[in-house]
């Protein structure tokens, strides 16, 4: 592949353990050392990053995630010979990696290649803020220092050694205690057609059906009755029957512990007219009678959600963060995202699993088999079911 066509490539990824984006040229000539720290703690952590394929620091773009990231270019530009003296002087031993200029949409930008090669890699002395014998590594999109095990690892894995590497998978999770993982599961839900609500009679009135007439009084008497509550829990009955939700979880069957864990689910195949939403956005069920709304609400604290949905051009997105996960355990998200259903159908859920501790990214599929059925309730019907 030709330099421009990986540098067209890679500008529609995210940063990750394998590419880093540099708006602006890096500080080398004439420069602080604090300046050039920057410049050596990037390409040593990436030389001791988990990877299975090159990385890359590519200059003179701004990262857009979810989309083509930004040509801004550099006016300076550096000499491949004096990087190479600065880097090799201060390490342990020597790193393998070039710099190289072009040009991508009119505009001049750097691209840094650094092959997978030996650790763990080192600074001899201290440098600025970077000290000596701390092996720097590339996790992700940040830096971090390496753990003494982790330190290990590195070298044995040069020597024909088992490398302890994270193993992640993702499953729909079913049954009454979330027992049970699965890569496709099958559903049901009922399209319901309700009465029109001018159909329905106002709630407390004394015209009811005799087997109503007892709840009717009896909500007179409490006051504060809700007239338009059977015409409303028709509208949330037909709501809750078209949807239903789900839960995702991700284990991990490898050897070593997973930092960061987070899953990007999308859904393709929904029915015209379908949604997914998180649990939060369920509609209340109504009342009978009304109170002073929401003063439970007052004063509560910011939420912060393991979950969120947004939708793309194909269907939904969905993002789960899991956090840290141990070797042969399993997390399920506490969360829930629903799905209401406008017709049967097949839908797919593309995961791909992140990891701070994965050198590429987990990718599966996941199926939802859903069967819908219309059905047709009566005025009586719905008002039974409102008790």
């Amino acid at each position: 592949m030709s330099t421009e066509k990986l540098i067209d490539s890679l500008l529609y990824e995210e940063e990750s353990t394998t590419l880093d984006f540099k708006s602006e040229q890096y500080k080398f000539v004439k420069a602080q050392d604090w300046e050039k720290a920057e410049l050596l703690k990037d390409i040593v952590a990436f030389a001791n990053a988990w990877r299975r394929s090159d990385a890359y620091i590519l200059i003179g773009v701004k990262e857009l995630k979810g989309g083509k990231s930004l040509v801004e270019g550099i006016s300076d530009d550096l000499d491949d010979a004096q990087l190479q003296q600065f880097i090799q002087s201060k390490i342990n031993k020597p790193i393998h990696f070039s710099y190289l200029t072009t040009e991508v949409e009119g505009k001049k930008v750097a691209l840094i290649t650094i092959p997978v090669q030996s650790r763990p890699v080192f600074l001899k002395k201290d440098f600025s803020s970077l000290k000596a014998n701390t092996v720097y590594v590339r996790r992700g999109s940040s830096t971090s220092i390496a753990l003494p095990d982790e330190i290990a690892s590195m070298g044995s894995s040069d020597n024909g050694e088992v490398k302890k590497s994270p193993k992640l998978e993702a499953f729909i999770v079913s049954g009454e205690h979330d027992e049970i993982q699965l890569d496709s599961i099958e559903r049901s839900v009922i399209l319901a057609n309700i009465p029109g609500k001018d159909e329905f009679p106002k709630y407390g009135e004394p015209d009811y059906p005799t087997q109503f007439r007892q709840l009717a009084i009896t909500s007179s008497l409490l006051g504060g009755k809700n007239k338009g509550y059977y015409s409303e829990f028709a509208e949330y009955f037909r709501q809750i029957q078209s949807f239903f939700a789900l839960k995702i979880g991700v284990k991990n069957d490898g050897n070593l512990v997973a930092r960061d864990v987070r899953a990007v689910v999308d859904f393709q195949g929904l029915p015209e007219g379908s949604v997914i939403f998180h649990e939060r956005q369920l509609p209340d069920r109504p009342k009978a009678e009304t109170d002073f709304p929401h003063l439970h609400n007052l004063n509560r604290p910011p939420a912060v959600y393991d979950l969120s949905i947004k939708t793309i051009p194909e269907g939904y997105r969905a993002n789960f963060y899991f956090g840290k996960l141990q070797s042969k355990d399993s997390l399920v998200c506490s969360e829930q995202l629903c799905l209401k259903i406008t017709d049967s159908c097949q839908i797919s859920a593309s995961v791909t699993i992140y990891s701070d501790d994965l050198e590429i990214p987990e990718k599966l599929n996941l199926m939802i088999n859903v069967n819908a059925e219309a059905k047709n309730y009566s005025v009586s019907e719905i008002m039974e079911l409102s008790e």
